[in-house]
């Protein structure tokens, strides 16, 4: 085998975000593998609830905060299957995704269409050795 041809066989494809969306939302071993922890985000009511950091059951805090950034934790990460639907229906109501963004980096917004001040989730995704991963999460709910 010729350096060349190794060079190209050992390249990785550059992974479809759509084929990659559906089955992050389908797989939560695949889910979990694909999200960079701690996930730094943001959330509206979040510092609201400060407080919540000196709990001594650590096992509900969802996330902590470092250096003013707020990080969610892997160990109280909840997989939301639901997601995988560009529209779906919840109890809460009926949820919309869209997508913006280019080959590097994608956003994509969760919308509850029934709640008109729920400014909804915002997901980032970077495209990090031709294969995407969650990389920060907003929360902007009521």
């Amino acid at each position: 085998m010729s350096i060349l041809s190794f060079s190209l066989y050992s390249q990785i494809e550059k992974e479809d975000f759509e084929v990659f969306r559906k089955r992050f939302y389908s797989d939560s071993s695949f889910h979990m593998s694909r999200i960079v922890f701690p996930l730094e985000g943001d959330c509206n009511f979040c510092y609201n609830e400060i407080d919540i950091l000196n709990q001594k059951d650590t096992n509900t805090v969802y996330f902590f905060i470092k250096d003013h950034i707020l990080y969610w934790k892997k160990d109280t990460w909840e997989f939301i299957s639901e997601f995988k639907d560009k529209e779906f229906q919840s109890e809460e109501g009926m949820y919309r995704t869209s997508t913006t963004g280019d080959d590097k980096k994608k956003i994509e917004r969760i919308k509850n269409m029934d709640v008109y001040y729920n400014d909804g989730y915002y997901l980032e995704y970077k495209l990090i050795d031709n294969k995407w991963f969650l990389t920060n999460l907003h929360v902007y709910s009521y």
